[in-house]
């Protein structure tokens, strides 16, 4: 599995957790939305 495709999926993830915390008002110590994004950049980065 390439490094491109690992980034992807735990960008993936962390939008999902994301979107199920909004939903439940569970909040994350960190921002997940921005984590994301920080991981959709570095996949297309490598």
């Amino acid at each position: 599995m390439s490094l491109s495709k690992l980034f992807l999926i735990v960008a993936l993830i962390c939008f999902i957790l994301e979107a199920l915390g909004s939903r439940i008002k569970m909040r994350a110590p960190f921002g997940l939305l921005g984590a994301g994004l920080a991981f959709l950049t570095a996949s297309y980065l490598f």
